[in-house]
């Protein structure tokens, strides 16, 4: 079972193979990470799991199905098919959500209870981080390119910096794009990628430009993150392309 994790700017992979558990062919993913999520934006997507009986002769009853831990009450149960009584070759699923009230890493338990299962029941793990927004900066505001000749191909790249000047708060980043009139005549060439910035961090971008017809090219990096107050900021870009 392969299951596309849900997020702002970043999206992640859990690939969670059916295995028969000892001798009885019970099975669900074993564990799912929430990643970061802000405190102040509510309860995460939905994360489904799936309960499947891969018997092939027995029913698998369920008793019922829970969180536990030491932080269960910041994760809780969406959307559940309820489904009591799986004959072979059927399923349950049941969706669980994220919503940490405080920061820091959390951790609990989804329990599974059968007279069926070994040991009379599975666990999935569940893990997350609770965060307080950051402050995004970007610097420098603006790229001058000056004359570039569509001949000589792509300019020499200049970085911009995205760092968390908070020194509590982590910023947890979305989409980052060029845009505006003329972003096809720009191109990012480099990116360290990080989805979260904790406090002091930085992510770097590199940026060039490429201009394919004469005259004034002017677009804008935007990047979009939870922070509040800044939601989604801009760099602008300029040249001309020449010849």
């Amino acid at each position: 079972i392969t299951y596309q994790t849900p997020g702002m700017g970043s999206s992640q992979q859990l690939s969670n193979l059916l295995e028969p558990l000892g001798s009885v062919p019970y099975a669900l993913p074993t564990s799912i990470d929430f990643g970061a999520r802000d405190v102040l934006t509510g309860a995460s997507p939905a994360h489904p799991v799936t309960i499947s009986n891969v018997d092939t002769m027995d029913d698998l009853d369920i008793v019922s199905i829970g969180l536990g831990g030491p932080d269960a009450a910041e994760f809780l149960l969406g959307s559940d098919s309820g489904e009591t009584n799986l004959p072979p070759g059927t399923v349950r699923t049941v969706d669980v959500l994220f919503r940490p009230a405080t920061t820091g890493a959390k951790s609990a338990v989804l329990t599974v209870n059968s007279p069926d299962l070994p040991g009379g029941s599975l666990e999935v793990t569940l893990s997350g981080e609770g965060t307080t927004p950051g402050e995004v900066v970007m610097t420098p505001s603006s790229l001058a390119f000056g004359n570039q000749d569509i001949a000589s191909g792509p300019s020499a790249a200049q970085a911009v910096t995205i760092s968390n000047a908070s020194p509590v708060g982590t910023v947890i980043l979305g989409d980052v794009d060029l845009a505006g009139t003329h972003a096809l005549q720009f191109h990012i060439t480099s990116d360290t990628g990080e989805a979260s910035l904790p406090p002091g961090a930085a992510r770097t971008l590199q940026i060039a430009m490429d201009p394919s017809l004469p005259g004034l090219k002017q677009a804008y990096l935007t990047v979009v993150s939870n922070d509040p107050d800044d939601p989604a900021v801009h760099a602008g870009l300029s040249g001309t392309g020449t010849g």
